[in-house]
Protein backbone atom coordinates (compact mmCIF):
# COMPACT_ATOMS: atom_id res chain seq x y z
CA UNK A 1 0.00 0.00 0.00
CA UNK A 2 1.36 3.41 -0.92
CA UNK A 3 2.02 6.10 1.68
CA UNK A 4 -0.66 8.45 0.29
CA UNK A 5 -3.24 5.66 0.33
CA UNK A 6 -2.29 4.67 3.86
CA UNK A 7 -2.45 8.30 5.05
CA UNK A 8 -5.89 8.69 3.45
CA UNK A 9 -7.21 5.53 5.10
CA UNK A 10 -5.76 6.45 8.49
CA UNK A 11 -7.07 10.01 8.32
CA UNK A 12 -10.52 8.75 7.30
CA UNK A 13 -10.62 6.30 10.21
CA UNK A 14 -9.52 9.02 12.62
CA UNK A 15 -12.07 11.46 11.17
CA UNK A 16 -14.87 8.94 11.70
CA UNK A 17 -13.76 8.50 15.31
CA UNK A 18 -13.68 12.28 15.86
CA UNK A 19 -17.07 12.67 14.16
CA UNK A 20 -18.70 9.99 16.31
CA UNK A 21 -17.23 11.47 19.50
CA UNK A 22 -18.27 15.00 18.52
CA UNK A 23 -21.85 13.94 17.79
CA UNK A 24 -22.29 11.68 20.80
CA UNK A 25 -24.55 13.07 23.49
CA UNK A 26 -22.58 15.28 25.84
CA UNK A 27 -22.10 13.82 29.30
CA UNK A 28 -23.57 15.95 32.07
CA UNK A 29 -20.30 16.95 33.65
CA UNK A 30 -18.81 20.14 34.91
CA UNK A 31 -15.69 21.02 32.96
CA UNK A 32 -13.59 24.05 32.40
CA UNK A 33 -14.40 25.96 29.23
CA UNK A 34 -10.88 25.74 27.84
CA UNK A 35 -10.69 21.95 28.16
CA UNK A 36 -13.16 21.56 25.29
CA UNK A 37 -11.00 23.73 23.05
CA UNK A 38 -7.90 21.69 23.96
CA UNK A 39 -9.79 18.54 22.96
CA UNK A 40 -10.71 20.10 19.62
CA UNK A 41 -7.16 21.24 18.94
CA UNK A 42 -5.73 17.85 19.93
CA UNK A 43 -8.18 15.92 17.76
CA UNK A 44 -7.45 18.04 14.70
CA UNK A 45 -3.70 17.91 15.30
CA UNK A 46 -3.96 14.11 15.25
CA UNK A 47 -6.12 14.27 12.11
CA UNK A 48 -3.47 16.39 10.37
CA UNK A 49 -0.45 14.23 11.22
CA UNK A 50 -0.89 11.23 8.87
CA UNK A 51 -1.05 13.34 5.74
CA UNK A 52 1.54 15.84 6.92
CA UNK A 53 3.99 13.03 7.65
CA UNK A 54 3.24 10.51 4.91
CA UNK A 55 1.81 12.47 1.99
CA UNK A 56 2.47 16.20 2.34
CA UNK A 57 1.52 16.81 -1.29
CA UNK A 58 -2.07 15.98 -0.34
CA UNK A 59 -2.20 18.75 2.27
CA UNK A 60 -3.63 21.24 -0.20
CA UNK A 61 -6.75 19.03 -0.30
CA UNK A 62 -6.84 17.62 3.20
CA UNK A 63 -6.42 20.88 5.14
CA UNK A 64 -9.53 22.56 3.67
CA UNK A 65 -11.34 19.24 4.10
CA UNK A 66 -10.43 19.12 7.78
CA UNK A 67 -11.67 22.67 8.32
CA UNK A 68 -14.89 21.76 6.53
CA UNK A 69 -15.23 18.73 8.79
CA UNK A 70 -14.88 20.99 11.84
CA UNK A 71 -17.56 23.30 10.46
CA UNK A 72 -19.86 20.40 9.59
CA UNK A 73 -19.54 19.02 13.10
CA UNK A 74 -20.61 22.38 14.53
CA UNK A 75 -23.57 22.59 12.15
CA UNK A 76 -24.75 19.08 13.11
CA UNK A 77 -24.15 19.21 16.87
CA UNK A 78 -27.45 20.88 17.86
CA UNK A 79 -29.34 17.90 16.42
CA UNK A 80 -27.39 15.67 18.79
CA UNK A 81 -27.99 17.69 21.95
CA UNK A 82 -24.69 19.54 21.76
CA UNK A 83 -23.92 23.25 21.51
CA UNK A 84 -22.66 24.90 18.35
CA UNK A 85 -19.62 27.20 18.64
CA UNK A 86 -17.54 29.09 16.12
CA UNK A 87 -14.73 28.98 18.70
CA UNK A 88 -14.62 25.21 18.32
CA UNK A 89 -13.85 25.64 14.62
CA UNK A 90 -11.11 28.12 15.58
CA UNK A 91 -9.69 25.50 17.96
CA UNK A 92 -9.86 22.96 15.13
CA UNK A 93 -7.83 25.34 12.96
CA UNK A 94 -5.30 25.80 15.74
CA UNK A 95 -5.05 22.01 16.00
CA UNK A 96 -4.38 21.75 12.27
CA UNK A 97 -1.54 24.26 12.61
CA UNK A 98 -0.22 22.35 15.62
CA UNK A 99 -0.33 19.11 13.63
CA UNK A 100 1.64 20.71 10.80
CA UNK A 101 4.26 22.00 13.24
CA UNK A 102 4.53 18.61 14.95
CA UNK A 103 4.96 16.85 11.62
CA UNK A 104 7.65 19.32 10.60
CA UNK A 105 9.51 18.80 13.87
CA UNK A 106 9.24 15.02 13.55
CA UNK A 107 10.53 15.07 9.97
CA UNK A 108 13.48 17.26 10.99
CA UNK A 109 14.25 15.05 13.97
CA UNK A 110 14.08 11.88 11.89
CA UNK A 111 16.29 13.32 9.14
CA UNK A 112 18.93 14.37 11.68
CA UNK A 113 19.03 10.96 13.33
CA UNK A 114 19.34 9.13 10.01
Amino acid sequence: MSRPTFSLLLTTALALAVLSAALAPSPEEVSLYGIDKVKHAGAFAVLTLPTALLAPRLLRWSLPGLLLLGGLIEILQPWFGRDRSVYDVCADGAGIILGLLLARALRKGLSRSA
